[in-house]
């Protein structure tokens, strides 16, 4: 006589399956939950590397671009660069005459150049920078790079005395790695003034980086025709030619080896699923044999499954939450999240469903005997 199929009494054994310990239930949440998070955690570690090539790549000046034409670049025009999407920063510089003489060390003196408000972030990391405008010009504020600063032990918010009887105060202490960019700034003093005048250069730092970039420098020149007659003509050069022309982070991405975590996942949950509903087959069999629906015990068996294999997946979001909130900005946290656990865990799911519905749909009643006979 066939059993009911009625939903409430499958669910009713399956969860006295889950209690009394047949479906091994701990045991496989405590394995899944373990490879969860190993197996997310380690793309989470590979996408924040791929992030911190691309963030160093930016702050050592791989993606700022110069553009050279002493005289010719009007500073408002370049500072306003920096509202175009992509562009992370922008500003004009000039060679001053006069050098800064720190009374300290009257014997020495630091070569200066004037700023527009934009290019304050320029000497700065993303992770540092400022807000910086035109109060600074009014302030009497500098901005001294960490070999120079050093010397005369001042930091940010110091005021430096200069031998002329003069007092600045240290608006920041940048640092100026020696990787490769310009080597003019290593040891200088930058001082903030207003962008309503001619400058030397206008820079701009992009991420990504757009194709139209030389074109965007361009449209920060004062006048439009060239100066050729003294040599005096437009030039673009690279901040740090050491870190190449361009980044493909995107190919990186695509690259990264655990990239193919998610299938990997997928194939380990179904062998797992598979093999531990195989292992009642004699159970299955005998149910089958007193006359319960194939698909009454199918559903009993995918409730036992979800239940284990979901609960695996909530005790791995919390270390892995934990492991993207610190490796990765909060900003990209919902894409990286997203990106990984999810398809980490989907993969996982699907595994474990289709592994137990096809373990169970290949189990036959008519093996019954032999199933009983090879029993452990």
């Amino acid at each position: 006589m066939k059993r009911s199929t009625r939903l409430a009494p499958i669910i009713g054994e399956a969860l006295r399956d889950i209690a009394s310990g047949t479906t091994h239930a701990l045991a496989l949440t405590i394995l899944l939950a373990l490879l969860t998070t190993a197996a997310t955690g380690s793309d989470i570690i590979s996408i924040a590397r791929i992030e911190q090539q691309a963030r160093y790549y930016v702050d050592s000046g791989g993606t700022t671009t110069i553009l050279d034409y002493p005289g010719h670049i009007d500073g408002q025009a370049c500072d306003r660069l920096s509202r175009i999407q992509g562009v992370l920063a922008s500003g004009a510089i000039k060679t001053t005459n006069g050098k800064l003489t720190p009374a300290a060390t009257p014997s020495s003196t630091i070569p200066s150049y004037e700023i527009t408000p934009g290019a304050e972030h320029l000497f700065q990391s993303a992770d540092t920078a400022r807000n910086g405008n035109a109060e600074a010009a009014q302030s009497g504020g500098i901005l001294l790079s960490q070999d120079a600063a050093e010397p005369l032990a001042v930091k940010p918010g110091s005021q430096l005395k200069t031998t002329d009887n003069m007092t600045a105060r240290i608006l920041d202490v940048y640092q100026w790695p020696d990787d490769g960019r310009l080597s003019t700034y290593g040891y200088a003093v930058l001082i903030p003034t207003y962008a309503a005048q001619a400058f030397d250069q206008c820079w701009i730092k992009t991420w990504p980086t757009p194709v139209n970039t030389n074109n965007l420098l361009r449209t920060s020149i004062a006048d439009t025709t060239t100066d050729n007659s003294s040599g005096n003509t437009p030039k673009t050069i690279s901040l740090n030619i050491n870190q190449g022309s361009s980044l493909d982070t995107g190919s990186l991405y695509q690259q990264r080896l655990t990239a193919a975590v998610s299938p990997v996942m997928l194939t380990i949950c179904f062998v797992l699923a598979l093999i531990v509903t195989r292992t009642r087959r004699l159970e299955i069999a005998s149910a089958l044999h007193d006359g319960m629906p194939k698909i009454s015990l199918a559903t009993q068996h995918l409730i036992e499954t979800l239940v284990w294999t979901l609960s695996a997946m909530l005790i791995a979001a919390a270390p892995i939450c934990i492991m993207a909130t610190h490796l990765i900005p909060i900003t990209d946290l919902p894409v990286v999240l997203t990106d990984t656990f999810a398809r980490t865990a989907t993969a996982a799911i699907t595994g474990t469903v289709i592994g137990t519905a096809l373990a169970v749909l290949t189990i036959k009643e008519r093996y019954l005997f032999i199933y009983f006979k090879n029993r452990q």
